[in-house]
């Protein structure tokens, strides 16, 4: 793909460690709040493992890419399928809402409800991808000089 971005392993960390905090404590809030019903909070804890992993991704991925690689694409498809639940999770919240004829929470339009969900997704993959390029350019072999 011409034209198409290349994360350095660098910016790739600055990237990780932003969305396992952002993750984290958005969960974490929905998680701590008392009116929070048993699943979501059992997703929240799902999702807090995961900006977890993320945040250890962040740290340690200049050894992980040579050592683990396997392990950091295992962590990210976690985090894109997290990523997808939320957004069909949100969808179906959105789908109910219109279809009971009530009014959105906060009176905002329903796709708004959509937005975080779909960028949360399109992050988690746009990431994914960066990370799978970055595993296979460490096992490949160096050319020679």
């Amino acid at each position: 793909m011409v034209g198409a971005m290349k994360e350095s392993v660098g910016t790739l960390r600055v990237y990780l460690g932003l969305a396992g905090a952002f993750n984290g404590v958005s969960s974490a809030s929905a998680l701590l709040s008392p009116s929070v019903t048993v699943f979501p909070k059992v997703l929240a804890i799902l999702y807090v493992a995961v900006s977890l992993a993320l945040l250890y991704v962040a740290v340690a991925l200049p050894t992980l890419l040579h050592t683990r690689g396997r392990l950091v694409v295992g962590i990210f498809r976690v985090f894109v399928v997290t990523a997808a639940l939320s957004l069909a999770l949100v969808l179906m919240d959105v789908l109910v809402i219109g279809m009971s004829g009530q009014p959105s929470p906060g009176g905002k339009p329903l796709f708004l409800a959509l937005l975080p969900a779909v960028l949360r997704l399109a992050i988690a993959v746009y990431l994914s991808r960066n990370v799978v390029r970055l595993v296979g350019e460490a096992k490949a072999p160096s050319p020679p000089a």
